[in-house]
């Protein structure tokens, strides 16, 4: 008789990983442990690296009774953008990577007032809600010019194609 190994490997895709990730944070969080939930975020937050984008590690943070730490993950997420965006959107032209930035830093900045408004800080709270307004204010003015660039470089593709050529 011969003996015959069979070896078979699994494949799980980052995201898949991520994700299990987030909802056994969720499970923890719903069964009142913080201090599980928020390892599992920081695991989730390892895995995705230097592309980690979410506010959720903040905000758990905060309902874990860590504020300090919440504030610090807030001010990681501001200073990562600028990158994150380029990485994202490095394609696009600078108009419409700055507009993503400036509407990831809404999003941290919303995080941030609603994580200060969680701790009854109302003095952090105002100063989120002013630099959130500093970049409505921005993205106010940015929408405009980065759709008629986009706008622009479709028509340039368009004529590009209706000429035979394909470049940008």
């Amino acid at each position: 008789m011969t003996n015959i190994t069979i070896t078979a490997s699994v494949q799980v895709s980052t995201d898949e990983v991520y994700a299990s990730l987030n909802r056994k944070a969720t499970q923890a969080k719903v069964r009142g442990d913080w201090t599980q939930a928020v390892h599992l975020l920081r695991q989730a937050k390892a895995h995705r690296g230097n592309s980690y984008d979410d506010t959720r590690l903040a905000k758990f943070l905060q309902q874990a009774g860590q504020l300090d730490e919440a504030l610090t993950e807030i001010a990681w997420l501001v200073e990562r953008s600028q990158w994150q965006a380029q990485e994202a959107y490095g394609h696009l032209r600078a108009s419409s990577i700055q507009l993503a930035r400036v509407m990831q830093l809404l999003e941290i900045y919303e995080a941030a007032i609603l994580i200060s408004k969680r701790a009854r800080r109302a003095d952090l709270q105002l100063q989120h809600q002013i630099r959130r307004d500093q970049y409505e204010a921005i993205r106010m003015r940015l929408e405009p010019l980065a759709q008629a660039d986009e706008d622009e470089q479709q028509a340039r593709r368009d004529a590009n194609r209706l000429h035979g050529r394909n470049d940008d």
